[in-house]
């Protein structure tokens, strides 16, 4: 019976042990072809990096680096190409990456702030909202009130743009906002405050 019971006990061990080893290997393989993707691929061509990160995460599909890596390169593509149709194509990538990264990391920066750079190519609002949800779960990082007030002052919304500049007060993004501010106004003032109800001159803020 003692015998028995050591045998089992073995191959249990030797199961986990290889499971193990098996495991292991898929990951460093995995993370191998990430930087390939990330630091070997032509910068212009998506191509390598969808395929070597597609491959990555099929071998180890729990890391939301692989996400944010594949969400980034898409976005910058399709905000360089002006065929709409192209561009729209390689957003819906780009979004379906970075929100199968954030169901892994709900909270990541990075990821946050790619979700809210892919709203905002359909809606500032939306942009505005999300990350600001965002901002107030991590509220005191100086950087991520910048790109707050940054969202607000392109979307007209100065008065809340000048009170991230009152809460950075004294920082070197206080000053940064402080100057993005003064841009907007200039810009907005060329065309003389438009015409009540009309709302194009948002267009100058893009």
């Amino acid at each position: 019976m003692k015998m028995f019971l050591g045998l089992v006990t073995g191959i249990i061990l030797c199961g986990v042990t290889g499971f193990g080893i098996v495991y292991g290997l898929r990951a460093s393989a995995a993370q191998g072809l990430y930087y390939q993707a990330k630091y070997s691929s032509e910068p212009h061509d998506i191509r390598p990096v969808l395929g070597r990160c597609m491959k990555a995460d099929a071998l180890y599909p729990h890391n939301y680096r692989f996400c944010e890596l594949v969400a980034r390169k898409t976005l910058a593509a399709a905000q360089s190409l002006t065929d709409p149709i192209a561009s729209g194509d390689l957003e819906a990538t780009a979004e379906k990456w970075c929100n199968r990264g954030l169901a892994m990391n709900p909270r990541d920066r990075e990821l946050c702030w790619l979700k809210t750079a892919i709203l905002e190519r359909r809606s500032r609002e939306a942009a505005i909202r999300y990350w600001k949800d965002y901002t107030d779960w991590h509220f005191w990082h100086p950087q991520n009130q910048y790109l707050l007030g940054s969202l607000y002052a392109r979307n007209g919304h100065l008065h809340e743009a000048e009170r991230i500049v009152e809460l950075l007060a004294g920082r070197q993004y206080g000053m940064e906002m402080a100057f993005v501010i003064m841009e907007v106004r200039a810009r907005l003032d060329s065309t003389k405050g438009g015409v009540e109800g009309d709302d194009s001159w948002k267009e100058l803020l893009q």
